[in-house]
């Protein structure tokens, strides 16, 4: 009995400090302020690393301007617009599709809708529907008593296919 009333009084006397005292905090007020300096320091630096990049990449941008320029004096080009003038680029598509198809004949199977033979350069011989594409952008429109109508999906531009007499 009397060891365990002397333990209980031990553990009294121990805890006694830790009820009274007040909690304190290891972190000292002095750091708190240097990380929120170093914070900042680094989001000054990430900022400052930004805008070197664009500059970086504002110079890069340059010399590939410059490098283009001295290459189109090379070759013989004025202006960009002699590269990339899409008027030209599409009526050249559409005379190079008018020139490799051609209508072989048109028919009629029963009471079905009316077919016809195309002939492609470079595909050979099909035979298609109205909706049918001849070409990756080429589509069939009406196939119509000997004629067929064509479109030319991006530019829109439709035109009869010149008809072949083989047979």
């Amino acid at each position: 009995m009397k060891k365990l009333s002397l333990l209980c009084l031990v553990f009294l006397v121990c805890s006694y400090d830790a009820f009274c005292q007040p909690i304190s905090s290891n972190v000292d007020e002095s750091k708190v302020i240097v990380e929120k300096k170093d914070n900042m320091e680094d989001q000054n630096l990430k900022a400052e690393l930004r805008d070197f990049q664009k500059i970086q990449r504002e110079g890069e941008y340059l010399k590939l301007r410059i490098a283009n320029r001295n290459l189109m004096h090379e070759l013989g080009i004025n202006e960009r617009s002699d590269i990339f003038d899409d008027d030209i680029r599409v009526n050249n598509k559409n005379t190079e599709v008018q020139k490799k198809t051609f209508l072989v004949s048109t028919f009629k199977i029963g009471k079905g809708k009316e077919e016809a033979k195309v002939f492609v350069l470079g595909r050979g011989m099909m035979t298609v529907k109205n909706g049918d594409y001849i070409m990756d952008d080429v589509k069939i429109l009406s196939i119509n008593h000997g004629s067929a109508e064509a479109i030319v999906i991006p530019t829109g531009y439709t035109f009869e296919l010149p008809q072949i007499n083989i047979f």
